[in-house]
């Protein structure tokens, strides 16, 4: 759909013919700031999960700085759609003949942005997937809590 605008923004289309469009980029901007706070979710759970094999083998095959530039390009991307979308909703009704240029950027932007934040759940799943089936073959046998056992050294302490 955004790709479609950008295209047809060049056939005439402006921004005060776009019906609603206040609407739609104040979802563009929900929708982005949303997807940021998950991205950036998914960079502390990748911090905590550190010491796991996954993470492990990541750096085996020097791909750190991979990872880290299609988080830094996401969040990039994320914080520039979210800034220009913010900044374009006072011109959502304006008739200027920059406006389809205007709407261009703004549909290559929201493309990109979507392309990334898709490449960046891709990989992350693909981290989770893996760190789940590490964490498979760890997985604790379970015990049955004692609660006489449990209290018992503060019953010494109190004597």
């Amino acid at each position: 759909m955004v790709s479609g605008l950008s295209g047809k923004a060049q056939y005439g289309i402006t921004l005060k013919s776009i019906t609603n469009f206040k609407e739609v980029l104040g979802s563009v901007i929900n929708i982005s700031s949303i997807l940021i706070g998950f991205i950036a979710t998914m960079m502390s759970i990748i911090i905590a999960v550190a010491d796991k094999r996954v993470i492990k083998r990541i750096r085996d095959y020097n791909g750190t700085d991979l990872v880290i530039a299609y988080f830094a390009q996401t969040l990039l991307a994320g914080f520039v759609v979210a800034i220009y979308s913010t900044s374009l909703t006072p011109f959502a009704e304006s008739p200027s003949s920059h406006a389809k240029w205007a709407l261009s950027i703004w549909g290559a932007l929201v493309t990109f942005f979507i392309a990334t934040a898709i490449r960046i759940l891709h990989v992350m799943l693909g981290i989770l997937r893996s760190v789940i089936e590490d964490v498979g073959d760890e997985i604790p046998e379970v015990v049955e809590a004692d609660a006489e056992k449990a209290f018992q050294g503060k019953r010494k302490i109190e004597q």
